[in-house]
């Protein structure tokens, strides 16, 4: 709804948010990502996935899961 508040000359002629506006959500994304996760954010099936997953493999996983999680609730606003 971020693209309502923004004036005219911002959004395209269909009313879809403006390239300035997407870039402000990614840039969220991203600062949401960068912040490492905790044990108590993972969810118990990605934590239990495999005991030779290193530290890097349970982020990666991590951040395709917010991606997942990101990319689906933008799809129903």
């Amino acid at each position: 709804m971020r693209d309502l508040e923004k004036p005219y000359h911002l959004k395209n002629k269909l009313g879809h948010p403006s390239i300035e506006d997407v870039a402000i959500q990614h840039n969220e994304l991203l600062q949401n990502m960068l912040s490492f996760p905790t044990k108590n954010t993972l969810n118990v099936s990605e934590t239990m996935t495999s005991p030779l997953q290193t530290p890097n493999d349970r982020y990666k996983n991590y951040l395709l899961q917010q991606i997942k999680t990101y990319n689906e609730t933008s799809d129903k606003e």
